[in-house]
């Protein structure tokens, strides 16, 4: 681990490099890197992988990014809100018992709206909502009527998701941006034929990032 001052700000540097233990499970040389850097507002993760191999290396990558919800003393998560910049039109993901992925859903979760009420009801029913290609490349867990909350810039992963414990009615949320995901019920096994998959050549490097902002 690393930490850097840049312009006065600091930045942690969480590596990961392959080793015998990763080569067993995962037979690629690679490099990852992840970047936390606090912001006036907030703070932005980035990742980088490299591929330290000779031959293609499929990776996905996520995050799993937490925040406390509800702020204040006698609210609930049940009073904020979901808000995507644009207008949405989309089927959540079901997941069977085994955390695969079934498919979309057969009732629309957004129906034409920006707005996703929470209701710990549904994440007990469907454990976690997950969304792809939305038309949003960013979104907003407030509270409508004291306005705080944070807003996450995910652009350039094709896939959201929102989970927190519905049956204890944890206190947090979580806001997901994903490139690729759990295994699909209909996959062919291959690691290179999942869904957004990414295939990086020999040294080829590629960089993602999400900022959040908090109100």
């Amino acid at each position: 681990d690393i930490v850097i001052f840049l312009n006065g700000i600091p930045v942690v540097i969480f590596e990961l490099k392959s080793n015998d233990e990763t080569l067993k499970k995962y037979p690629r040389a690679f490099v990852l890197q992840v970047c936390q850097t606090l912001e006036s507002d907030g703070f932005k993760t980035s990742f980088k992988v490299l591929n330290k191999d000779e031959k293609p290396m499929p990776f996905c990558i996520g995050a799993h990014t937490a925040f406390n919800c509800p702020l204040k003393d006698g609210e609930t998560l049940e009073d904020y809100q979901i808000i995507f910049d644009k207008e949405e039109t989309a089927y959540n993901m079901l997941l069977n018992d085994q955390g695969c992925v079934q498919g979309p859903s057969e009732t629309l979760m957004l129906d034409h709206t920006k707005i996703m009420p929470l209701r710990y009801e549904v994440f007990e029913k469907i454990d976690t909502i997950v969304f792809k290609n939305l038309q949003s490349t960013g979104v907003s867990l407030r509270h409508p009527e004291t306005g705080h909350g944070i807003h996450m810039d995910f652009k350039g992963f094709p896939m959201m998701a929102f989970w927190t414990k519905g049956k204890e009615k944890a206190p947090f949320l979580c806001v997901e941006p994903w490139h690729g995901c759990a295994a699909f019920e209909n996959e062919s096994g291959n690691f290179e034929d999942k869904e957004f998959c990414m295939i990086l050549q020999d040294a080829e490097c590629k960089e993602f990032s999400y900022k959040v902002s908090v109100f």
